[in-house]
C-alpha cells in the first residue's frame, strides 16, 4: 500500500477513534481512560487571543440572547447543565479558561462529544457568547 494512503487512513482513524485525541489510554495512568475536557484539548496557540468585548454590558446581553438560541438547548438555560453529555458551563474551568481557548472550542467544536462547531456564527457573535459565559 502506498505511504500516502496509509497516512490518510491513519489520520482518519485518529479523528474517529474512541482513543483518539479525546479519550486516551495512558501508560502513566495504568491504562485507564483519561477524559480530557475541551478546555484542556484546545490548541495552545488559541489561548493568547483576547476578547474584544470583555465585560461590556451590551455584549454580555447580546451574548445571553445568542446563548439562549444556540447553547441553552444542551447546556441549560443559565449554563447550569442540560442534556447529557453537554457539561454545565457554570464551573471554574470555564470561568478561568482563556478567552482564546473558549473561542477555539466554539469555532472547532467536538463532534465525538456532541459539541457542534459554531463557525457559522460571525466572530463578533462568538465573542459575545464568550463574554456572557465569563459572567455566569
Amino acid at each position: 500500500m502506498k505511504p500516502a494512503i496509509v497516512m490518510s487512513r491513519l489520520c482518519l482513524l485518529c479523528l474517529i477513534s474512541p482513543i483518539g485525541p479525546i479519550n486516551m489510554l495512558s501508560s502513566a495512568s495504568g491504562g485507564k481512560r483519561i477524559h480530557r475536557s475541551l478546555v484542556e484539548q484546545a490548541s495552545r496557540t488559541a489561548k493568547p487571543r483576547s476578547n474584544p468585548f470583555d465585560g461590556q454590558e451590551r455584549h454580555i446581553q447580546a451574548g445571553a440572547k445568542l446563548f439562549a438560541g444556540e447553547c441553552a438547548a444542551c447546556h441549560g438555560e443559565n449554563g447550569a447543565g442540560g442534556l447529557s453529555p453537554a457539561p454545565p458551563l457554570r464551573q471554574t474551568e470555564v470561568r478561568q479558561a482563556a478567552p482564546g481557548t473558549l473561542f477555539w472550542i466554539l469555532r472547532n467544536g467536538s463532534l465525538p462529544r456532541g459539541m457542534p462547531s459554531f463557525a457559522h456564527l460571525p466572530e463578533q457573535q462568538r465573542w459575545q457568547i464568550i463574554t456572557y459565559l465569563k459572567e455566569l
